[in-house]
């Protein structure tokens, strides 16, 4: 007979119980999708980097961004001005500690890397120069900005540095990637 008794308490406690669980989910959802679309803001920002600031460029081609199985995500980007091409493959890992983890750990083995090391770009870069890949083609550039991780690639050693520069600053301080045009 206590079993068929109903405990108004009971009834008002699950029924809270339900509602929290149901506002906790949807507060985890609004996180979620804002992370989301932050990281692909992140991208939409890059992506228009360099015809924001000069005159000419246009994107050419564009993939992803594309979720990795690390939870990073990772989009590419080929731009031109109709006599010149950059490209940019930028991988956004999810924390500075990743992006610095990786970083490092595609070259710890390779002491001759630190030689190709310059500064003023990103958190820490890398330029090599066409022949150190027997190439007579483009500046291979190889940098890092908090949690992006940022291969580039242009015929001169000039634009792909000054490419970088507008990445950083999209990066960075996204209201002010549209600064005038040069």
């Amino acid at each position: 007979m206590i079993n068929q008794i109903v405990c108004p308490y009971n009834q008002t406690a699950r029924k809270a119980k339900k509602n929290f669980h149901l506002i906790l989910l949807t507060f985890i959802f609004c996180l979620i999708a804002g992370n989301v679309h932050a990281s692909d803001s992140n991208f939409e920002r890059i992506k228009h980097s360099l015809p924001q600031r000069e005159a000419g460029w246009k994107i050419i081609e564009t993939d992803g961004p594309n979720t990795q199985s690390d939870g990073s995500k990772q989009a590419s980007i080929l731009w031109c001005n109709g006599v010149e091409e950059v490209s940019a493959n930028i991988i956004l890992h999810k924390s500075v500690k990743a992006a610095k983890r990786q970083f490092k750990r595609s070259h710890k083995d390779d002491p001759w890397m630190d030689s190709f090391l310059i500064d003023g770009i990103g958190d820490e870069a890398y330029l090599f120069p066409p022949i150190i890949l027997n190439q007579d083609g483009p500046f291979n550039l190889r940098f890092r900005k908090g949690q992006h991780e940022i291969w580039m690639n242009a015929k001169s050693q000039d634009m792909v540095k000054r490419c970088a520069q507008y990445i950083i600053d999209s990066i960075s301080e996204p209201d002010k990637s549209s600064r005038p045009r040069r």
